[in-house]
């Protein structure tokens, strides 16, 4: 009996199941590389507290309560903290609850200082949903709703309380990434033929009448 057939189809389907990974990937650039690009986000609302022409070097922390107070702010306090990371040209202020990111933008000649979110940004682009599914365990499963302590600072363990109170925007936010990054904003409906009708983040998170429209 002949196997050479039979050989050749099993290698033939082997090696398309083995490279399918790399045509794909291939294949997906050639589609989208012309148009796509990282969606450019901007900051979310209350997030740039304010800017101000900057000429100088890094600015202590007698200079920034100056600037909070001229800008607005509620005055620091003497317990206020000024991390120090001049060789990148951004700090933290921690006083209390209040958290502050400050960027020197020398180029622009410009100082900013932002309310600061739970975490880096890198690190909230990476983990942010580990971090949410972490605080709806001790939440929702186990009565923990405690605020959490992140870097000086308490938060709410809650999406709605703490993350919504500055994302406001769920298209130009959440979906414009979730979208670039072809991932869902949910957890995927389990046993279905149809996993994109999962427990999407908003279905508790917003108001009810702003999802009426989207049918």
């Amino acid at each position: 009996m002949n196997d050479k057939p039979a050989i050749l189809v099993g290698l033939a389907v082997f090696l398309a199941l083995a490279t399918f990974p790399g045509w794909y990937t291939l294949g997906s650039e050639a589609l989208f590389s012309a148009d796509a690009s990282p969606p450019d986000l901007a900051a979310p609302a209350g997030a740039l507290e304010f800017s101000t022409p900057w000429s100088g070097d890094a600015p202590g922390l007698a200079q920034l309560r100056e600037q909070f107070v001229r800008n607005g702010l509620a005055a620091l306090s003497n317990a206020a903290v000024l991390s120090e990371d001049a060789a990148s040209d951004k700090w933290r202020v921690f006083d209390g609850e209040r958290r502050y990111l400050v960027l020197l933008d020398r180029q622009q000649g410009a100082l900013q200082v932002f309310d600061g979110c739970v975490e880096e940004v890198d690190e909230m682009r990476r983990n942010h949903m580990g971090l949410l599914i972490e605080w709806r365990d001790n939440a929702i499963r186990h009565g923990d709703t405690s605020t959490v302590q992140i870097n000086g600072r308490a938060f709410p363990k809650s999406l709605t309380k703490t993350c919504l109170g500055c994302h406001t925007e769920r298209e130009t936010f959440c979906t414009s990434c979730h979208d670039y990054v072809n991932t869902l904003p949910a957890w995927p409906a389990r046993n279905t033929s149809a996993p994109e009708e999962g427990l999407r983040c908003w279905n508790c998170h917003l108001q009810p009448s702003e999802e009426a429209n989207d049918g």
